[in-house]
């Protein structure tokens, strides 16, 4: 079974002033590694950095828990790490 997960960028600092800083593609990389020593039976396909304008990700995101950056006139875009992956049903029985 191929599935994939979206490691998001979590918000590291508040500003009252200007957006948010948020943490590194570096950080999500450290993120996506955690995951996999947790998940010895996930076998990842591959890992791709995926920048998509906030309308359409899922409307449920809060925009507070996500990378946002103004690229362009036309809206606010976000980045993060697509990891996808093949579940080893056979050694998840054992």
């Amino acid at each position: 079974m191929v599935r994939y997960k979206n490691f998001l960028p979590k918000i590291t600092k508040k500003s009252s002033w200007g957006f948010p800083e948020y943490a590194s593609i570096d950080e999500l990389e450290h993120d996506l590694n955690h995951w996999l020593d947790e998940n010895p039976d996930f076998h990842i396909i591959n890992v791709e950095t995926v920048v998509l304008p906030m309308t359409e990700m899922h409307k449920d995101l809060d925009p507070e828990k996500i990378d946002t950056a103004k690229l362009s006139t036309y809206g606010y875009y976000v980045q993060f790490i697509r990891a996808w992956y093949k579940i080893d049903i056979d050694s998840l029985m054992k």
